[in-house]
């Protein structure tokens, strides 16, 4: 009986210790289309000596087209018993988007991209310290995920450009103004912006990220609020000036354009008078023209008519007519 008992125990232990051990479950993992998937082994030999580990080439060589991933697991032993084991991936999936970033760094968290303070910061040459909104796009291309890897490890481009882009951005433009007399920022803004766009693109070109933008946004918010509201009353003194000036200028010139008016209408009623008196003089010349035709036509009637006249003697011979024709037989 107790042999039976005990037996019925092993039986009873060895059936439960089966149903311990970890069931292997498949884990998948999700390509989107705008992504770029990297296969990394995490054991065994990755490469003949290893001495390209994680190189260009290496990761270039690791690239998976397929949209759906299945990982290699293997059975690792969690305790003494033979059932103590769990499954663990022997390979790692690293997704790199390549959807086009844009930031804004202002102190605004209405404006801005985040709700942080992410102005830059700078200081002029005569130590006025003041804040710069900047707005950067940015994107991965396709042949460049591989390099983009390398440098950056699994991080994706928002944090890359929130981070080491956003210092490097910092530090030259602060480089920049801190060179110049607040004048002379306020006046440079544009070219010193242009300036840090052209190094941006060329130092993270070769890190695998395009830059397509970089520009300030907003207007130059000063750390001293007095001094902030000194250029404020400025700025709204010399916007009182020029209003002025251009309304000066706008009533010089309705003033201008009303004497041009007027000079118009003179030349247009002397045209009209030179017109008047050219049509007056061609209607008087035509008039002189016809009744001049008329009269030499007439002389050039007078002998035909004579002629045909000169023997009829129907009228007296002291005719006026006879007389005029010179038909008198004298």
């Amino acid at each position: 009986m107790r042999k039976f008992l005990l037996s019925l125990v092993i039986a009873i232990f060895a059936v439960t210790s089966v149903g311990c051990g970890a069931y292997q479950v498949e884990k998948a993992v999700e390509v989107e289309p705008d992504e770029t998937a990297f296969l990394i082994k995490l054991e065994g030999d990755t490469k003949s000596g290893q001495a390209k580990f994680e190189s260009i080439e290496f990761l270039e060589e690791k690239k998976v087209g397929a949209k759906r991933i299945i990982l290699p697991q293997r059975k690792r032993s969690t305790g003494r018993a033979w059932f103590s084991y769990e499954w663990i991936p022997t390979a790692r999936v690293i997704r790199i988007s390549r959807a086009p970033v844009h930031r804004e760094w202002t102190d605004d968290s209405d404006s801005g991209t985040s709700e942080a303070f992410q102005k830059l910061h700078v200081e002029s040459l005569d130590s006025v310290g003041f804040g710069v909104g900047a707005t950067i796009q940015a994107r991965i291309d396709e042949k460049d995920t591989a390099r983009f890897l390398y440098y950056f490890g699994g991080q994706q481009l928002e944090d890359i450009i929130d981070g080491p882009i956003r210092s490097t951005a910092l530090s030259l433009v602060s480089d920049a103004f801190g060179k110049l007399n607040l004048e002379d920022c306020k006046k440079s803004k544009t070219t010193i912006f242009k300036a840090a766009k052209t190094a941006l693109i060329a130092e993270y070109e070769v890190m695998g990220i395009t830059i397509t933008q970089f520009g300030s946004s907003e207007g130059l918010t000063y750390d001293n609020a007095k001094i902030q509201a000194a250029i404020d009353d400025q700025v709204v003194s010399e916007a009182a000036i020029v209003a002025e000036a251009n309304k000066k200028l706008a009533n010089d010139k309705r003033r201008e354009d009303q004497a041009a008016e007027a000079q118009l209408q003179v030349t247009i009623a002397q045209s009209k008078a030179d017109a008047a008196r050219k049509l007056q003089e061609a209607k008087d010349a035509m008039t002189f023209d016809v009744e001049l035709y008329e009269r030499r036509k007439k002389a050039e009637a007078l002998p035909i008519l004579a002629q045909n006249f000169a023997n009829i003697r129907i009228l007296p011979s002291n005719s006026p007519l006879l007389l005029e024709l010179g038909l008198t037989g004298k």
